[in-house]
């Protein structure tokens, strides 16, 4: 049977978080279904429709600007096909310098932070947040873990799954014994708990993996600043209704 979509199920499920690379890629979709023919030219017409209405409301509910105007669907079939292919060509090109400036800054930055924690690493000078051994290996085996909960969460959803997996696996990316800065982390907890903040007595224990990684960044960025260590960060994580809140 000839498949009547452009996009599947899942194509929304596993996009990039950056809204602009997310686009971008469904755009792709588009125009790889088309150059290879994968709708059939009785399905092309409602399928490419499709195809353009969620492009736009993909873009809409994500804050993607485009300058492309929209187009006039009429009740003629040619000329919808035609249109849509020329609207996607349009806003691929009008993606395509945006997304690769987005590229270059987002490798310079990373080729910043890797910079400063060479140097560290080198030189052993400036401000920096050190793991032991043990509490590195913990973490690891914290995020492994939560990853694997966040896996078989079906209460938390595709998207939001999907967006927490993905920056889950950059958080790791950017793990190590030294730090300069532990905003990645405190981000993607802040991120995550909210996100299952909804869901109950079903994110128990996803809950409680993050309140683990809290509390060992919690230690060791008191250390790092010379104090206590139990002293708390200036924020409270979304508790459930059956937990007690952070004093």
């Amino acid at each position: 049977m000839a498949n009547t979509n452009i996009f599947e199920d899942d194509a929304f499920a596993s996009l990039p978080s950056d809204p602009y690379f997310a686009a971008h890629q469904l755009v792709g979709i588009f125009r790889t279904a088309h150059s290879q023919g994968k709708i059939s030219s009785n399905d092309q017409n409602a399928a490419y429709i499709e195809a353009y209405e969620m492009i736009r409301q993909f873009c809409a509910d994500s804050g993607v600007k485009l300058n492309t105007p929209r187009i006039g669907l009429t009740t003629n079939r040619a000329s919808n096909i035609a249109n849509i292919v020329g609207y996607f060509n349009n806003i691929n090109a009008e993606l395509e310098p945006e997304v690769l400036a987005r590229k270059i800054q987002n490798e310079t930055i990373q080729a910043q932070k890797d910079a400063i924690q060479r140097y560290i690493a080198i030189t052993g000078k400036g401000f920096v947040y050190e793991f032991s051994e043990s509490d590195f290996d913990q973490i690891q085996k914290l995020i492994n873990h939560l990853r694997e909960l966040l896996k078989k969460c079906g209460e938390l959803g595709e998207r939001h799954r999907a967006r927490l997996l993905e920056r889950l696996e950059a958080l790791q990316v950017e793990l190590h014994r030294k730090m300069n800065s532990f905003e990645v982390i405190w981000g993607y907890c802040i991120e995550a708990s909210f996100a299952i903040a909804r869901i109950g007595d079903a994110a128990k224990e996803i809950r409680e993996t993050i309140k683990q990684i809290v509390s060992i960044v919690t230690i060791v960025s008191s250390g790092a600043h010379q104090l206590p260590s139990n002293t708390q960060p200036p924020f409270q994580l979304p508790a459930p209704k059956e937990d007690q809140p952070v004093a």
